[in-house]
């Protein structure tokens, strides 16, 4: 986890739930490192419990591990911020649902965080989002759309036309070959 979102942020542990993780090649990789003293679990691989790392001084003393936190701390950052986001939604949707949608996010952090799930970067670097992450991601989408209903037709419409300029430049690019070629092939 990081602790701020500047460049220099220092990294911190952060204990996990073990039902965040539900891939079996993930439980499978949580239960080596626990055995090689890396990680620490308070709970079984079947899912309760809680999983952390053994010793802070991994997190400055393993090059590696380093340069994975450098790699992806842009990702690391909003993600933390979606997970607490996410948490508070829900907690706010239980006990005062007609305020729930105010926890919603939009403007730029919602654009920055759908264009990293749909380049798979939170999948990639992070092991992808939670149930309630992804529906917290899913609700503030919605709820966009609803409030600017054009945004999606203008998105269509502006891809539509990149497509055409495209199209357009690659035709005017190769006219004059194909003119060339055509003019050859109807002279023999």
């Amino acid at each position: 986890d990081l602790a701020g979102q500047e460049s220099d942020a220092r990294v911190v542990s952060k204990r996990a739930r073990l039902s965040e993780f539900e891939l079996p090649e993930e439980r499978q990789l949580i239960d080596e490192l626990v055995d090689e003293k890396m990680l620490i679990s308070s709970g079984t691989s079947s899912g309760s419990g809680t999983v952390e790392i053994a010793h802070e001084a991994l997190l400055s003393a393993w090059p590696t591990l380093q340069k994975w936190i450098g790699e992806a701390r842009e990702v690391i950052y909003l993600r933390n911020r979606l997970r607490a986001d996410a948490e508070q939604w829900q907690r706010v949707k239980s006990e005062t649902p007609d305020r729930a949608d105010n926890e919603l996010w939009s403007g730029l952090r919602l654009q920055r965080a759908w264009t990293m799930h749909k380049q798979q970067e939170f999948q990639v670097l992070l092991g992808g989002l939670t149930a309630e992450e992804q529906q917290f991601l899913t609700a503030s989408e919605s709820q966009q759309e609803k409030k600017d209903p054009t945004k999606a037709q203008n998105e269509r419409i502006f891809a539509a036309v990149v497509v055409s300029v495209v199209l357009t430049i690659l035709i005017i690019h190769r006219a004059p070959r194909i003119g060339t070629a055509w003019l050859s092939w109807s002279q023999m």
